[in-house]
């Protein structure tokens, strides 16, 4: 075998595609989603169509790309349970299949997305065409299934989790038996037996693939191994790193580490240079020797190599799309009451999308971390605390609402909120905070551990901590005993309706006024007590929006009844890690780690 031979980078040819990103007619009306689809999870090609299917973390890519047609973007509204995706597989009919990280299945059936009516809480792992059988393997969190069709039952490999099936990293069918890669080895499954492990020498697998010859390639936390008439050979010396991905083409395989890009041909292991700043997360062969899809951070890539002396990358195949601009994960948002104008604040910047001129604005470097928003509507201003630049001001326009700097307060801010008197109060580490234009104001020289969010009622501040609900009385935080009342449950929002206090906790909705405590059963699927994030509704009057494991819902707690409620399978919400709601202009607006959704009221 010949040592690892690099390239010599003799020519690196730059492309700009020309496809444009369309997104289809949503399937759920008044629904659409902003997320960024730029970050490929898996690639799949299907050879017959000439389509590339593409997995992102905003959902799915469909592009014809013989054709240079317009890629076709997929989201939620389309049928999706969810906007993230971990992986995706193609079953004998070319039919595309994806798992959703935090639980359930999608597939296309040619005309739109479809939910697979079971395994909708489960964490899916991986996926793999069933090779001569129709359908797929399914990996979840414990336990590995069969699907034959999306209107049949998943089938479990086994009566019970076993370390055979459990954080399965890879699935691979090898004629009738289905090889299973997790990290305590290689298993070896069929329709009639059990799983059993297989090539004990390998104590970990983290990818798996099948050449021409029908040999296996199995990918390590070390390096690569080839598996072959029941023998082992380790290929550590050739290629290095945790091995990501493995992909097969006619007489070359290509393998993906976290040291580089490999590439083997007639036992010969080359590295190719990988073209800067692309970071690659996921690689599927072409139906050319020598040409390889290469899914990256920034989209969709390629790379040719046509002998150790030429190679060639093919930067932005695709042309990124407006909301491309945007970081998925969302964490709070503030809008006026019959305003066209939304802000997000993101782990990744401030945004800011504007219903009239439908296009998202940045307002911030990607580097600062949005942890809350608070609006000032009568001066149309609002606060901002991020980390780590602290504390900021702006009007609503966007620009600055002075010149002076803002003052901070001492020690890290955790927690941001308009006082009843038109000042932003910052929770620190040490205390709380009055901020004026010129200077902070220390109110109280302590805070509550655990704190997640606070709000002034009835000219009292009230503080939200995974310990319960505290209020600031003669100068001190005291928790909240009352009976009936939350006591020490977590408490993650708090909002005020007409003079009634409304807190989301750990065990229910529950509200106050005038000193009397309600808990509210609402009667929901999974019967999961949980409330998130509150929000209120000005459409459905004196209704409030709660965000909880089963989506969200809007709840009048009048009648104590339903009026809408939406989740991952009847309507296009992004995620049900929602982190912020907020209703304008007969649009709900719902911010999750997984984008941003929108549906309109009316």
């Amino acid at each position: 075998m010949n040592k690892i031979t690099r390239y010599e980078e003799k020519r690196i040819a730059r492309f700009t595609g020309t496809s444009q990103g369309v997104k289809p007619e949503a399937v759920y009306p008044g629904w659409t989603n902003f997320v960024s689809q730029r970050s490929v999870r898996a690639i799949a090609m299907a050879m017959k169509s000439s389509c590339l299917w593409i997995a992102t973390t905003g959902g799915v890519i469909a592009w014809k790309w013989k054709d240079n047609q317009p890629y076709q973007r997929y989201s939620s509204e389309h049928g999706m349970a969810g906007n993230e995706v971990a992986c995706l597989c193609l079953d004998e009919k070319e039919r595309p299949w994806v798992g959703h990280s935090e639980g359930g299945i999608s597939y296309f059936d040619g005309q739109r997305w479809q939910v697979y009516f079971d395994l909708q809480t489960e964490t899916v792992r991986a996926l793999t065409g069933a090779g001569n059988y129709p359908g797929i393997w399914v990996a979840g969190q414990e336990m590995v299934y069969y699907i034959s069709e999306p209107s049949q039952p998943p089938k479990p490999l086994s009566a019970t989790p076993d370390i055979s099936t459990v954080d399965t990293l890879a699935l691979l069918v090898d004629d009738k038996q289905l090889l299973i890669g997790n990290p305590w080895g290689l298993f070896q499954a069929s329709h009639e037996q059990a799983p059993e492990q297989i090539a004990e020498e390998i104590q970990s697998c983290t990818a798996l693939a099948k050449d021409r010859s029908g040999r296996i390639w199995i990918g390590t936390p070390t390096g690569l191994c080839l598996l072959e008439n029941n023998q082992v050979e380790f290929w550590d010396d050739k290629v290095s790193g945790r091995v990501l991905a493995i992909a097969v083409s006619e007489k070359r395989i290509w393998v993906l580490t976290s040291d580089g890009l490999f590439l083997i041909q007639e036992n010969i292991c080359l590295q190719v240079p990988i073209e800067k700043p692309v970071t690659i997360r996921a690689i599927a062969a072409s139906t050319s020797n020598s040409y390889l899809w290469v899914g990256t951070d920034q989209l969709l890539a390629g790379v040719q190599v046509i002998d150790s002396n030429r190679s060639s990358w093919y930067l932005d195949l695709l042309t990124s799309a407006p909301d491309d601009i945007l970081c998925n994960f969302g964490r709070c948002v503030i809008s006026k009451p019959n305003s066209e104008q939304v802000w997000v604040g993101t782990v990744g910047g401030l945004f800011t999308y504007q219903l009239t001129d439908k296009k998202w604005e940045s307002f911030s470097n990607n580097r600062e971390d949005i942890r809350a928003l608070a609006l000032n509507s009568t001066s149309n201003t609002f606060w901002i605390l991020s980390w780590p630049n602290g504390m900021d001001k702006r009007q609503l326009d966007g620009s600055r609402a002075d010149y002076n700097p803002v003052p901070q307060p001492l020690s890290l801010p955790l927690l941001l909120a308009m006082g009843q008197d038109g000042h932003p109060y910052v929770l620190t580490e040490r205390a709380l905070w009055r901020l004026t234009t010129a200077n902070t104001e220390e109110i109280v020289l302590s805070s509550p551990s655990g704190s997640l969010c606070m709000l002034q009622y009835d000219g009292v501040w009230w503080i939200g901590t995974s310990q319960g609900l505290y209020r600031l009385i003669n100068g001190k935080w005291q928790l909240v005993g009352d009976q009936p009342g939350p006591l020490e449950a977590a408490v993650y929002d708090l909002t005020v309706i007409e003079n009634t206090l409304y807190v989301a906790t750990a065990n229910g909705l529950w509200t106050l006024k005038n000193s009397h405590w309600f808990q509210h059963n609402i009667d929901l699927p999974s019967n999961s007590p949980q409330v998130w994030i509150l929000a209120p509704s000005i459409h459905f009057n004196k209704a409030i929006w709660l965000a909880c494991e089963d989506g969200v819902v809007c709840y009048d707690p009048f009648s104590c009844k339903i009026c809408k409620h939406y989740t991952c399978i009847n309507s296009g919400l992004a995620s049900r890690r929602v982190t912020a709601l907020v209703e304008s202009t007969d649009v709900l607006w719902i911010v999750t780690q997984a984008g941003v959704s929108c549906v309109t009221l009316n």
